[in-house]
């Protein structure tokens, strides 16, 4: 009698468990919001371009005009703004990646409750950055030519030193499926659709 009491009280726990899994689609929603990698490159590119060519050959040494990049680069993200309801802060990272997170106070300094949403990093072997969403592993990339401007030349320079510091492979990124531009408004909209309709599973772009 008591075993066929544990076996009722065990299919009863796991149909509970298991009923709102399989309603929901089996739990494979992504975990953020969709974060716009055109508008990061596009950012950081345009920041890039427009540091004066004066300041550009000191640009491998000088911790402070890092920060006027990040500075200037910040500024662009949230007069876009990447995120509506958020405000997006920047920091150089020790691995040569710039890193742009949620500031929920504001007060442009990465704090430990504060989410990293994108990176953007150089892919050296293939002249590309590579910006990637890090709520949605969603990949975007910009092909530059070596040697020449801010972007190629000392910018990309002080990343790579950075990462060749940090033991960071130069191929990491040589199967990096990369999606299209424009995705973004595409995956967005499917994700409204599927929303709407009940349904919480979600697989678009890869």
């Amino acid at each position: 009698m008591l075993m066929k009491k544990l076996a009722f009280y065990a299919i009863v726990i796991g149909a509970v468990y298991l009923v709102p899994k399989i309603f929901s689609g089996g739990g494979s929603k992504p975990s953020g919001e969709i974060v716009d990698l055109d508008l990061v490159l596009d950012s950081f590119i345009s920041t890039a371009d427009s540091i004066a060519p004066e300041e550009q050959a000191t640009e491998t040494e000088s911790d402070a005009s890092i920060l006027n990049f990040i500075e200037s680069y910040t500024q662009q993200l949230n007069t876009a703004p990447l995120m509506a309801d958020k405000t997006i802060g920047v920091y150089y990272g020790d691995e040569g990646s710039f890193l742009g997170f949620d500031d929920s106070n504001a007060n442009g300094s990465k704090d430990s409750n504060e989410e990293n949403i994108f990176s953007v990093e150089v892919d050296e072997p293939r002249s590309r950055l590579i910006a990637t969403d890090l709520l949605n592993s969603y990949h975007r990339d910009y092909g530059y030519r070596p040697g020449t401007g801010f972007l190629a030349g000392a910018l990309v320079s002080r990343m790579l030193f950075s990462q060749n510091r940090a033991g960071i492979s130069p191929n990491r990124h040589a199967n990096t499926q990369v999606q299209k531009k424009g995705y973004h408004k595409l995956v967005s909209k499917a994700r409204s659709a599927r929303s709407s309709s009940g349904s919480k599973s979600f697989r678009v772009g890869k």
